[in-house]
């Protein structure tokens, strides 16, 4: 290419290249192109795979560029956080990852939630899950917020009424009522009622 000869780059590490690739993408797109395939061909570990996605995503925002290497990072993912942070970037750029992403945002978060994953990690999923900017399944979020009260003596009532109340979250009046008259239920004396307002006030657990 004009700008971009892979055998003089060959020596650098991975983080390097890339950043070299970026840079190329605002002069010479043809070279770019160049070093993200060489990229894609060293590019082994999940973290790699999906900082490579990213990358072409915001260097070089062509349909269906970035699939190859982002299907590589969720067949690589094996981790809760791995499998979200793919489903929130490809529901999150649907419109140029390719045809029907979040049909594989929802398997990658599906797969999360087959990590056995901690009363926590529900509210985090619903957040991506829930947002119209994101996956935008508000049936789906609902079940997780049931899912997470299941934990009764790990519920974190600020954030689930917050995801329940919001408008570009679930926007759901009735379904909040029912969490705050949960919560409400499982208070039996004063330090239950007192740890409940702590945390609502607060935002904490």
């Amino acid at each position: 290419g004009q700008y971009y000869d892979d055998n003089a780059y060959i020596g650098l590490n991975f983080k390097t290249h890339l950043k070299l690739a970026e840079v190329l993408s605002a002069v010479n797109t043809t070279d770019a192109e160049t070093a993200y395939g060489i990229l894609g061909r060293r590019a082994t570990s999940f973290d790699e795979l999906k900082e490579l996605g990213v990358s072409i995503i915001e260097h070089i925002p062509e349909e269906g560029k970035q699939w190859p290497f982002l299907n590589n990072a969720l067949n690589e993912a094996s981790l809760f956080k791995e499998y979200k942070d793919i489903g929130e970037i490809l529901s999150e750029h649907d419109s140029i990852a390719f045809v029907n992403a979040k049909d594989s945002a929802r398997k990658a978060f599906q797969k999360a939630l087959d990590t056995n994953p901690a009363s926590s990690d529900y509210i985090e999923l619903c957040e991506n899950i829930a947002n119209e900017y994101y996956l935008n399944d508000k049936v789906w979020a609902k079940e997780l917020i049931k899912k997470h009260i299941a934990f009764e003596d790990q519920v974190q009532y600020k954030k689930i009424i917050d995801l329940a109340s919001m408008d570009d979250l679930l926007g759901d009046a009735e379904f909040t009522k029912e969490i705050v008259k949960n919560a409400k239920e499982q208070c039996s004396g004063f330090d239950d009622y007192l740890e409940l307002f702590n945390q609502m006030d607060n935002g904490s657990t």
